[in-house]
């Protein structure tokens, strides 16, 4: 677990990277994740959603209400 500070060096030092890497990522706080290309929601040990943050903030399901409950913005 990361604090914000330490989240933001992490995203700073991929972005700063010459190649675009596969990078998987398990987050309970979203805003470290909404730049990502594709999002899993994982619920109960299932995948629920799956698609780019644009794509699950189009249909209402469970990201679109974690992303509510932490009042960010995506996309």
């Amino acid at each position: 677990s990361l604090d914000v500070e330490s989240e933001k060096a992490v995203k700073d030092a991929l972005g700063n990277l010459t190649y675009k890497p596969t990078i998987i990522s398990i987050a309970h706080r979203l805003n470290p994740i909404r730049d990502s290309d594709a999002i899993l929601v994982i619920d109960q040990g299932m995948v629920v959603e799956q698609g780019t943050p644009q794509q699950l903030m189009e249909s209402p399901g469970r990201y679109y209400e974690l992303v509510q409950q932490q009042q960010l913005t995506t996309v």
